[in-house]
């Protein structure tokens, strides 16, 4: 592992625009929960609550059933009401146990669930969109490798979370491979973290291996990418470099496989945060998809985010997606 030099030193006088920065590294205003009202929703739900505990945010609870089919007779409607009824209480006394006094809704949709949260996503301002998965593999709460979709359709960081994480972290390990979509992840990272936290900024060079093989204008072109992105990790670091309670370090691994390098080094720094640009390093390891792996073997949270997505979704609603209850709790 190579260590690059650290951040210039921050001056000692904050600007009104320091403090503006750090204000929006920091604050949530409005969260996103997709919810089945089972286990594997209870870590992202949990993580919702403190984020919106420390930040004074409001989370938004959706959950989604499979539309009704438009030739279903009166015993079917009924059938269909009452599995959406089993689905609102289930979602809502989850919500209620662990949200309790926070300013949270919860709709119930109707409709294909990644295209009904994409647009739900894209609707309003949101800040973050957390999702559960399992302890290992892409299975998540609402459908198999629902989070990684959800990353490149919509601009909101998606957070996928374990079922048994029941704190905020605070060392987090980013993916970085000169791409505005690891950029993305990487400011949103430390917009998450907990304070006091540290980043490790992370790039795994294969041209750096001793013996590194292939036809020299490739290698060398490859060399020159390498560089560059060692160039923009000291970049990125300077400029997230904001407060004196968080940690940036950057590194350009020289390892062949990025996704083991990354795996490894989260190990080793304590990390309870792996976050990637969502397109999976497509730009840097063209044959390798980064995010699916690491989604699939990582015991982390993970962060993804696009910066701008891949397959954008409006946020007009169809015809069969309809919203078949909608709860606000009294807080009174």
């Amino acid at each position: 592992m190579l260590a690059l030099p650290p951040p210039h030193s921050r001056s000692p006088l904050t600007t009104a625009s320091d403090a503006s920065s750090q204000h929006a590294l920091r604050g949530y205003r409005r969260l996103l929960f997709a919810s089945d009202g089972g286990t594997l929703s209870r870590g992202a739900l949990t993580l919702a609550a403190l984020l919106a505990r420390r930040d004074d945010a409001q989370v938004d609870v959706v959950s989604v059933v499979d539309a009704p089919s438009p030739d279903c007779g009166a015993r079917d409607a009924g059938d269909e009401s009452r599995r959406v009824e089993a689905r609102l209480e289930r979602v809502a006394a989850q919500s209620e146990a662990l949200l309790g006094r926070t300013e949270w809704t919860l709709t119930i949709l109707a409709g294909d669930p990644l295209s009904s949260l994409a647009r739900v996503a894209s609707a309003l301002p949101y800040d973050l969109l957390l999702i559960g998965i399992a302890r290992r593999g892409l299975t998540c709460a609402l459908g198999h490798s629902t989070a990684l979709d959800l990353a490149q359709r919509v601009a909101v960081p998606v957070l996928a979370v374990p079922e048994y994480f029941r704190s905020l972290p605070r060392r987090a390990v980013v993916g970085v491979d000169g791409g505005a979509a690891a950029s993305a992840a990487a400011r949103a990272t430390v917009r998450l973290l907990e304070r006091p936290s540290s980043v490790d900024l992370v790039h795994v060079a294969p041209t750096l291996v001793a013996g590194h093989s292939g036809e020299p204008r490739r290698r060398r072109s490859s060399a020159r990418r390498d560089a560059d992105v060692g160039r923009r990790l000291v970049l990125l670091a300077r400029e997230l470099d904001v407060s004196a309670d968080l940690h940036v370090r950057q590194f350009l691994l020289p390892e062949r496989d990025p996704v083991p390098a990354l795996l490894r080094c989260a190990k080793h720094a304590g990390a309870s945060l792996i976050a990637l640009g969502s397109h999976g390093f497509t730009k840097g390891w063209p044959s390798v998809q980064v995010a699916p792996s690491v989604l699939r073997l990582a015991r982390q949270c993970l962060l993804l985010s696009s910066g701008t997505p891949r397959f954008p979704y409006t946020s007009a609603p169809r015809p069969e997606e309809n919203v078949f209850a909608r709860s606000a709790p009294s807080l009174a």
